[in-house]
């Protein structure tokens, strides 16, 4: 039997991970240095020295002024042909409040 209580056994596997993540960050910062204190080397392409300049849009032409028209009533119910005096007077008929 385990004499163990479950919460030491996962705390020492959580020991153990984090001293395996130490040892191996150890190693990566160990094995860097001697790569990044090279001194960085010159780009093989000089940088321009003024940016080029931007192609401008050309603008779009305005639309031809169109002729005012005719004003249309809005868009307004069909009450299967009828006016909508004549739909009011029906409902009213019918006793609709």
């Amino acid at each position: 039997m385990n004499t163990t209580p479950p919460d030491d056994e996962t705390n020492a596997e959580a020991k153990s991970m984090n001293d395996q993540l130490r040892r191996d960050v150890a190693s990566w910062s160990a094995a860097r240095p001697a790569t990044s204190t090279a001194p960085a080397a010159e780009p093989s392409i000089a940088a321009p020295k003024q940016p080029a300049p931007k192609a401008k849009r050309p603008k779009p032409a305005a639309p031809d002024p169109q002729p005012p028209q005719a004003r249309t009533k809005p868009f307004s119910m069909s009450y299967g042909g009828v006016t909508n005096a004549e739909h009011i007077a029906i409902m009213i008929a019918r006793g609709a409040r």
